[in-house]
């Protein structure tokens, strides 16, 4: 007897569990940023911790939007949105960085 091979029929349904656990995968790692700002600003020694804490937000921020709006309508519209916003979120996140040099 020869044994056939499986064939997954409903790829759709393949789709959409990959893209949950994409999705999932971004939300857990913006809860984790969101959570080391804090602990970032009480225990690392920084030149301008409030520089670091607007522009570290910023960049959550930025991120949340454009992934929200991507989540709830994708198109290559809200595809070429969350682009944008993850660029000037970059950008933000870049000046924020000049904020944790250490004090001299």
């Amino acid at each position: 007897m020869m044994q056939r091979a499986i064939v997954i029929r409903d790829c759709h349904y393949c789709k959409l569990v990959w893209e949950r656990i994409a999705f999932l995968t971004a939300w857990g790692l913006i809860g984790l940023l969101a959570v080391s700002i804090p602990i970032a600003l009480h225990f690392l020694p920084m030149r301008n911790p409030l520089l670091f804490a607007v522009f570290t937000t910023t960049t959550l921020l930025s991120l949340v939007l454009a992934l929200v709006q991507f989540q709830r309508q994708r198109s290559t519209h809200t595809y070429e949105e969350f682009v944008r916003l993850e660029r000037l979120s970059m950008l933000a996140g870049i000046i924020g960085l000049f904020g944790t040099a250490p004090r001299i």
